[in-house]
């Protein structure tokens, strides 16, 4: 995961639905409780399930609000019962920030008239 820059991967089942997912937080929690004994795990022994996933047309703010109060930073994105990507904390904050220099240079335009 480390060297692909990846924080967490999904786990799923025989039907290609979401089993769980395994993040960098979920390993450093295992190590701690379990020392070296977690190499002698399964993933599905750490990851976390049930999972929490969003909608493509959920609001980016439901979902920056959703991952803030649960405390994680990657949601699985499903439509119509199919995964279709996952979005991460980075993303979120990229596309609020892009949001808010839109809504300035709005302002600066409407001002400047």
């Amino acid at each position: 995961m480390s060297q692909h820059r990846i924080g967490a991967v999904l786990v799923l089942d025989d039907q290609g639905g979401i089993a769980g997912i395994l993040s960098e937080r979920d390993l450093v929690r295992a190590m701690n409780k379990l020392g070296k004994a977690v190499f002698d795990k399964q993933v599905g022994d750490l990851m976390t399930s049930p999972v929490v996933t969003c909608s493509p047309k959920d609001p980016v703010p439901a979902i920056e609000g959703m991952m803030t109060s649960q405390r994680f930073r990657h949601v699985p994105v499903v439509d119509d019962g199919k995964l279709v990507g996952i979005i991460s904390i980075g993303d979120v904050v990229k596309t609020r920030i892009e949001e808010a220099e839109a809504e300035v240079d709005a302002l600066r335009r409407y001002i400047a008239l």
